[in-house]
């Protein structure tokens, strides 16, 4: 996981990046499990969105970014139950 800041249309603006290999039989269990996790870190202070990005070269290939609008926010976010919910839901879905 990389954390880093980005200056974005004026702002700047706080993410982390998440790299994930996924297992091709469950590609779209692993979309539902970050659609899922998104509407939920909606509520988190600071939250702004995750993007999901999908390697063209390796389909089983994701890096996810997520965009936080405080600093202080990551920590938070990152130790917050829908992280750890989503941390363990995609290391079921991961290729072993």
């Amino acid at each position: 996981m990389r954390l880093f800041k980005a200056l974005e249309k004026d702002n700047i603006l706080f993410s982390y990046e998440v790299r994930i290999e996924v297992n091709s039989e469950k590609n779209g269990e692993f979309l539902e499990l970050c659609q899922e996790a998104a509407n939920r870190f909606k509520q988190e202070k600071g939250y702004m969105e995750l993007r999901i990005y999908r390697d063209t070269d390796r389909a089983r290939n994701y890096i996810l970014v997520s965009l936080m609008e405080y600093e202080e926010s990551i920590g938070h976010h990152l130790r917050g139950d829908t992280f750890s919910v989503l941390k363990v839901g995609a290391n079921v879905l991961v290729n072993k």
